[in-house]
């Protein structure tokens, strides 16, 4: 068996891109609603198409909050109990109604919900479950038993040690999965791991139907994706619709002579798929969506829509930043760089208020956020100071004076006499990233570089982003958020070197040894301090390392049909639809 590496991560995008008008938009045929009269059908816009249908290999956010709906975690954060972003979000029982671990936290035993099924008609139960967790150990390598020429599951290094190599399957966390009861199983680990209940919350460990096949890939357009969730996936179209409908044994639901019949308002519900965030915004503000963002030079229109709502919600727990090639620029080339970026122009120009910069990798509603880490600043002198200082690693000769601006924008005007030349990244029909890349070559200009544009679309950046590819970056705009409330899981994926989304291919020893100790260690406070040790070596003061030059946490602003009610906002900008409706 040869699996394909599938182009996905956690990586979001939330970045305006360029269009108008309304896509062309598939809706299901109204019918009979259970509760009488029409179907009752939720329409939500995502920006973006599904890359896979497979939890255990999925990353990225359209992904998720498709499978969200469908499959569930043996725990779960609890979105909908979140009314501030400053409160945390409760891990909370979900398809495990509780567990314990034994003296040395290295068997963890979890007693399973009675009465569940899928949605393909098979029960709930310790069998399943184990199939379920030997699948994802399967399909990240943790038992060991893939090819060489198979690729894991994407997120395979979430599950290995921080000092583990994925593809010799060295040190994953899980070492087994037994059932030791009809409901009741215990997961035993090769060695502590102090965030280990929390990453069963993760998409990734969601639990699968018994009839999915085990040793390969969920296939996107093949198959079926079946779970235990409120909502059965219907079909998937792509870059048009992905239908869903009420799965009526769901045991969230509510119950007749002891049945689940489900509790969804809804009896069906669409996830309609656009290219850019402008036509999805413009569907919105048309009402042919009931939920979905809206890009900031719209939102004024939004606020003044009656049939609009408009929560501005606080700031969220992703992380946005400019990534930079370790191999190709030295750290005082990253330094001069991160001097010269204009930060406060991106929150309050670009992003028109609806962003903070950042200061480090950590968000800062999320635990182990260090507030005293000072990245260098915006300044074009000190910038300039720096490139002189490293003259010889450059291509030409800086000018004298470090005030004389012609002379320095002059350098750059081409690659033959600059400083330095950089190959900006570009992700195909964004808006955002165009201004943002506008302003970082000007920014750049300023301090004698030349930068070049190299426009691709998202699938080509996930594969440039991997192992293999990450040579053709140099310097590029992305984000990133938690797949789980840990600090460190926002900071062993990036940097990490073992893990796929360690683009900057910067492997610093001590960062990983820091890292090997935060992931066993079970006291809070020796995990902040780690914490706090990392983002001070990454991000803190003129000798920081720079892997990534942190821009800015977003601003959360939630906006919807009016008359939608319930909608969960929350920090980890996840969907949950079982518990909406609409007004009457």
């Amino acid at each position: 068996m040869e699996m394909e590496k599938k182009n996905i991560a956690i990586i979001v995008l939330a970045i305006a891109l360029v269009a108008s008008g309304i896509g062309n938009i598939v809706f299901a045929v109204a019918g009979e609603s259970i509760y009488g009269g029409d179907t009752r059908i939720l329409r939500v816009s995502m920006v973006g198409d599904i890359d896979t249908i497979d939890p255990v290999d999925s990353w990225d956010a359209p992904s998720n909050r498709l499978m969200n709906q469908i499959t569930e975690p043996l725990v779960w954060y609890d979105i909908t109990s979140q009314s501030d972003p400053e409160e945390p979000i409760e891990l909370v029982s979900c398809l495990a109604t509780d567990w314990s671990y034994n003296s040395d936290a290295t068997e963890l035993t979890m007693n399973l919900r009675k009465g569940v099924y899928f949605q393909d008609g098979e029960e709930f139960n310790a069998d399943a479950v184990v199939y379920s967790l030997e699948r994802l150990m399967y399909l990240t390598n943790s038992s060991g038993e893939l090819g060489p020429n198979d690729v894991p599951a994407f997120p395979s290094t979430l599950y290995y040690f921080a000092d583990g190599n994925v593809s010799l399957s060295y040190r994953p966390i899980i070492k087994s999965v037994e059932k030791t009861g009809y409901y009741q199983i215990k997961i035993t680990l090769n060695d502590p791991f102090g965030p280990f209940v929390p990453l069963l919350g993760y998409t990734a460990s969601n639990i699968v139907s018994p009839n999915t096949p085990k040793e390969r890939f969920l296939s996107l357009t093949e198959d079926i994706l079946v779970g235990t969730g409120p909502f059965k996936l219907d079909y998937y179209e792509s870059e048009t619709e992905a239908k869903f409908s009420r799965f009526r044994r769901w045991w969230g639901g509510q119950r007749e002579n002891g049945e689940a019949f489900g509790t969804t308002y809804w009896d069906e519900m669409v996830y309609v798929i656009y290219e850019d965030a402008t036509t999805a915004s413009n569907a919105l503000l048309g009402g042919d969506i009931d939920y979905g963002g809206v890009i900031a030079s719209l939102l004024p229109q939004a606020r003044e829509d009656p049939n609009i709502k408009v929560t501005d919600w606080g700031t969220g727990l992703c992380y946005y930043y400019w990534g930079m090639n370790t191999k190709l620029f030295s750290q005082k080339q990253r330094l001069a760089i991160a001097h010269a970026l204009n930060y406060t122009y991106v929150a309050k120009e670009i992003q028109q208020g609806l962003a903070v910069e950042a200061n480090t990798c950590i968000p800062s509603a999320l635990p182990g956020y260090d507030p005293t880490v000072s990245p260098p600043e915006f300044d074009v002198q000190a910038a300039r100071a720096v490139m002189k200082s490293i003259s010889g690693e450059l291509d030409n000769t800086p000018p004298v004076s470090l005030t004389d601006d012609d002379a320095w924008r002059a350098l750059a005007a081409s690659a033959d006499t600059a400083l330095l030349s950089i190959k900006l990244f570009r992700h195909e029909g964004s808006h955002f990233n165009e201004l943002l890349n506008a302003m970082v070559a000007d920014n750049l200009a300023r301090i004698g570089i030349h930068t070049t544009e190299d426009i691709q679309d998202w699938s080509t950046f996930l594969q440039w982003s991997a192992p293999g590819g990450r040579d053709n970056l140099e310097m590029w705009y992305i984000g990133w958020c938690p797949d789980y409330l840990s600090a460190f899981n926002m900071m062993n994926p990036l940097f990490n070197p073992s893990s796929d989304s360690a683009s900057h291919q910067l492997n610093d020893p001590e960062i990983t040894g820091w890292l090997t100790k935060m992931e066993v260690e079970t006291d809070l406070d020796k995990r902040k301090e780690y914490a706090e040790n990392i983002q001070r070596k990454l991000f803190d003061g003129t000798d920081a390392l720079l892997p990534h030059i942190p821009m800015m946490y977003a601003k959360l602003t939630y906006t919807h049909s009016a008359s939608l009610k319930n909608a969960a906002y929350n920090s980890l900008q996840d969907w949950y639809w079982a518990g909406t409706y609409m007004a009457e």
